[in-house]
């Protein structure tokens, strides 16, 4: 913690970084691309073992973008969020996620492919926003089903 930050100023940036998370998440699981790039910085790096590492927001968009075009739907829930805050303009947060997924190659059979990982983002105040510089997916345990299905995803 900074003690140039105040308790409100600390607790403040906590609640807008818990938001942006959330955000981030329904970003991915509406598919809505505008409302995930919304929550990047320009020069944000992505990590994800299962789809490749982008850098920069067009990579990224990129990125998310080659995946969801193979979802007819998903939802990934968030849970055990910590957050650090380093100073007035940096911070951090490391959670886990719970991700089920419909893929429309199986879309017909009504297949669910979950999956669990950790996530350690680094967090960046812009013009007076909170916004995601990095995130790193550690996953914990894939379905078998997901991980073929992964592995036959082609970005770009």
């Amino acid at each position: 913690m900074n003690a140039a930050m105040t308790a409100v100023e600390r607790l403040d940036a906590r609640a807008e970084i818990s938001n942006l998370v959330a955000r981030y998440m329904r970003g991915i699981d509406d598919q809505d691309l505008a409302l995930y790039s919304a929550c990047l910085t320009d020069d944000v790096i992505v990590e994800h073992p299962a789809v490749g590492r982008g850098e920069g927001r067009e990579a990224v968009l990129k990125m998310a973008g080659g995946v969801i075009a193979t979802l007819v739907t998903s939802q990934h829930l968030v849970g055990n969020l910590a957050i650090e805050i380093d100073g007035p303009q940096t911070a951090q947060a490391w959670f886990e996620i719970q991700a089920m997924h419909v893929f429309k190659s199986e879309a017909d059979s009504g297949a669910l492919r979950p999956a669990g990982a950790w996530y350690h983002m680094r967090l960046r105040r812009v013009d007076g926003r909170w916004l995601v510089a990095s995130a790193k997916v550690t996953p914990r345990w894939l379905e078998p089903g997901l991980t073929r299905i992964l592995a036959g995803i082609t970005i770009g």
